[in-house]
């Protein structure tokens, strides 16, 4: 027989269920976490350098004066690799010839 009273063992049980309700807690938060992280990386790749046809206008305007170049280069990039592709660049001449 237990040598405990009743009221021991009922603290004893309250405390280890409250325990598992704080793990359950912990867990159920970090999941959530975990869950909008994944949502954001996904969602970042939609809203971050997506080309487009549509022109923007304060883009447009701070590109005034600048030139379209392309740089050819051969890919490093696992689905291209040694692709020969183009990157779009714009370029500001400077009147100093030493400007960077």
């Amino acid at each position: 027989m237990d040598d405990k009273p009743a009221a021991e063992r009922q603290r004893g049980a309250l405390g280890r269920l409250l325990l598992a309700a704080l793990r359950f807690v912990v867990a159920a938060l970090l999941c959530a976490d975990m869950a909008g992280c994944a949502v954001v990386d996904y969602q970042q790749r939609r809203w971050i350098f997506q080309p487009t046809d549509d022109i923007w206008v304060p883009g447009q305007v701070a590109a005034q004066g600048m030139h379209d170049v392309w740089i050819d280069f051969v890919s490093t990039h696992p689905e291209q690799l040694g692709e020969a592709v183009r990157l779009h660049g714009l370029w500001l001449p400077q009147p100093d010839e030493e400007a960077p």
